[in-house]
């Protein structure tokens, strides 16, 4: 089965040749992609939309279920909607990305408390299973920042949503060493703050 490219509004794309140029079309509708078009539009822009999408349409509910590992999610996601690798990437490369995700935490807690909130635990223990993730290509001065970035956000929290979701889950030891560095984070780097940016509990 071929591969489908998507554009950052989440819709399914059409390369097309008009006048010389490659143009990019939503397929459903036939209409030319106002960011993928644009000869000024940024990486970043074309991330953070994308990342907006994600989240409005929910492809990320098909990226994983509470409990999976790692390489669990990515099977899980290639058999289902192949977003996960994507998400993953735009995590780590957007600031206003992960805004975007922390407010849609924020913005589904205001529905369901998160204790009560499928979507809302879901898409955080995404976020810890990438934040989790050691991985070796990734420079740690640029994880160091992500990891602060997540605990200005739920750090104070962090304790209480982790055992929220923890609890449907087999080996909770998987997020031990992320919470030593998020402890390590209270202790030393963010010691007078006394409130989260979103506190969702």
């Amino acid at each position: 089965m071929a591969e489908k490219l998507y554009c950052p509004h989440n819709k399914i794309l059409e390369i097309d040749f008009e006048r010389g140029l490659v143009v990019y079309k939503h397929a459903d509708d036939g209409v030319h992609c106002s960011l993928m078009n644009r000869f000024d539009t940024a990486i970043g822009e074309i991330l953070h939309e994308d990342m907006v999408s994600m989240l409005r349409t929910k492809r990320y509910l098909e990226c994983v279920e509470i409990g999976m590992n790692m390489a669990e999610a990515k099977a899980y996601s290639l058999a289902n909607s192949a977003c996960l690798l994507e998400f993953i990437m735009i995590f780590r490369q957007n600031k206003e990305a992960r805004d975007a995700i922390f407010q849609e935490i924020d913005r589904l807690c205001q529905n369901a408390s998160f204790k009560d909130n499928q979507e809302a635990q879901k898409l955080f223990y995404l976020l810890l299973l990438i934040l989790a993730e050691q991985d070796a290509h990734m420079d740690k001065r640029k994880r160091d920042k992500i990891l602060e970035h997540f605990y200005l956000a739920y750090g104070l929290q962090f304790n209480e949503l982790t055992e929220i979701v923890c609890q449907k889950i087999k080996s909770p030891a998987v997020f031990a060493e992320l919470k030593k560095e998020i402890l390590f984070l209270r202790k030393y780097v963010f010691t007078l703050r006394k409130q989260d940016q979103y506190a969702i509990l």
